[in-house]
């Protein structure tokens, strides 16, 4: 498997069930995969922040 990741850890991914699964290696699996990461952080103006993930193709 990828980077010595079992095929287990692949199986559950593919489900979208990543508990296991840092958000490092993660994003090392997306680019991996020909994928561009990017994570924005920026201020609220809201009590408390938003968390959001957005697919482009």
């Amino acid at each position: 498997m990828t980077k010595g990741t079992d095929e287990p850890h692949v199986s559950a991914l593919m489900r979208n069930r990543a508990g296991n699964v840092s958000v490092g290696r993660l994003m090392e699996f997306l680019t991996a995969l020909g994928q561009d990461v990017r994570i924005t952080v920026k201020p609220t103006r809201k009590a408390r922040g938003e968390m959001a993930v957005v697919g482009g193709r």
